[in-house]
């Protein structure tokens, strides 16, 4: 089963909430599923490497304190 672990971040439909970040959601073209991701240097690497798509900014969220980017 499942354990609820808390709230993991809350999202915003826009970029209004200073200090968030656009949340970046790309399609697998190997039917994979989807990935979501912060990161800059995430999305290029999913592109370049592994045959993603953007599918542009899928919402807005602030950095967890350990984020890159």
């Amino acid at each position: 089963g499942y354990t609820l672990e808390g709230i993991a971040f809350f999202a915003y439909p826009t970029s209004g909430a200073t200090g968030t970040l656009p949340v970046y959601r790309l399609n697998s073209s190997n039917n994979t599923g989807y990935l979501y991701t912060i990161g800059e240097s995430e999305k290029a690497d999913a592109i370049s490497q592994y045959g993603y798509t953007l599918e542009g900014i899928a919402f807005f969220a602030y950095p967890t304190s350990g984020a890159t980017e």
